[in-house]
């Protein structure tokens, strides 16, 4: 177990996922990550559209990092500064157990 492991979760507006996904891509911080389409659902529906408004979701691009406890501190104060007010939201949990099988 490596309990100096977290996975970042990175929930953002799908406007963003190019510059996001580049912006990475050119972090020495970021060794890889994954990402995928969702749908979020809040109670807070300020920022939905119409129809997102209805339907109750909003579409979301969510990407997941894995890495060291400092590396990934710095990348969240990177992205207050890069991605200020871009709607991104975030979560950190610690990763019990990684590898590759």
């Amino acid at each position: 177990m490596n309990h100096q492991q977290q996975l970042l979760v990175l929930s953002i507006p799908p406007t963003l996922n190019d510059s996001l996904a580049d912006w990475l891509l050119e972090n020495k911080t970021t060794i890889g990550f994954t990402s995928s389409t969702v749908w979020g659902h809040s109670s807070d529906t300020r920022n939905y559209n119409i129809t997102e408004q209805v339907t109750g979701r909003q579409k979301r691009v969510q990407f997941q990092l894995v890495g060291k406890t400092d590396p990934i501190q710095d990348l969240i104060s990177n992205l207050k500064t890069n991605f200020h007010e871009a709607g991104v939201h975030y979560w950190i949990v610690p990763v019990v157990d990684e590898g590759q099988l």
